[in-house]
């Protein structure tokens, strides 16, 4: 499809997607879209990919395995082509989706974030650090808080000091698991977790 596209082809994508459904079931349509969609993008044909993860995105997410996969994959094409107004929405309708492991949904909060910034349009911040908030009230594992301590500081300025809260609480949940290690093995690996991020990510 990609080296089609490329040399100025047509490419019967219902055609590509129909002899999928009747090699291997209609579960399987949403990933050839996908993967249509990805082999579009590779070839610059951004409109040809749209519509094939649109039509992932409005299906059900429960029933649909690549619907979080399409959606993220348009937030990023959509930042990449300047809109990013509708990259916020995307990130926001993905990070919404309570099926999907928490540490996702943190980065698309994240995300979200930064394309509003991008989009001139500030305001929400506010309700972005509560937002985040929410979905981190219940999270215990010192790798989550400390990855996501990272990324906020290279995100906005308005939520790096909550990046530094957020690496002393990781660090303090790493310390009590380094505590109460079973083993020398899993001790190590917790302070070499902990270590990189100090000094790698932290300067300390």
């Amino acid at each position: 499809v990609r080296a089609s596209l490329w040399e100025g082809n047509t490419v019967n994508f219902g055609q590509l997607i129909a002899s999928t459904v009747t090699a291997y079931g209609e579960e399987f349509a949403p990933r050839a879209r996908h993967s249509l969609a990805l082999s579009c993008m590779m070839a610059k044909r951004h409109d040809l990919a749209r519509p094939l993860l649109q039509e992932n995105i409005q299906q059900d997410p429960y029933g649909n395995p690549m619907w979080a996969k399409s959606v993220w994959a348009l937030a990023r094409m959509e930042s990449l082509l300047g809109d990013h107004a509708l990259s916020a929405v995307l990130y926001r309708q993905f990070a919404d989706e309570g099926s999907i492991s928490n540490k996702f949904r943190l980065q698309a909060q994240l995300n979200w974030c930064q394309e509003l910034i991008a989009a001139g349009q500030p305001g929400p911040l506010l309700e972005a650090r509560a937002f985040m908030e929410a979905t981190l009230a219940n999270v215990n594992d010192p790798d989550v808080l400390m990855n996501f301590a990272r990324q906020l500081q290279d995100g906005p300025k308005e939520l790096r000091d909550w990046g530094q809260q957020l690496f002393v609480r990781g660090k303090n949940a790493a310390t009590q698991q380094f505590n109460e290690a079973v083993s020398p093995s899993l001790a190590i690996g917790i302070l070499y977790k902990l270590t990189r991020r100090q000094v790698r990510d932290f300067g300390r």
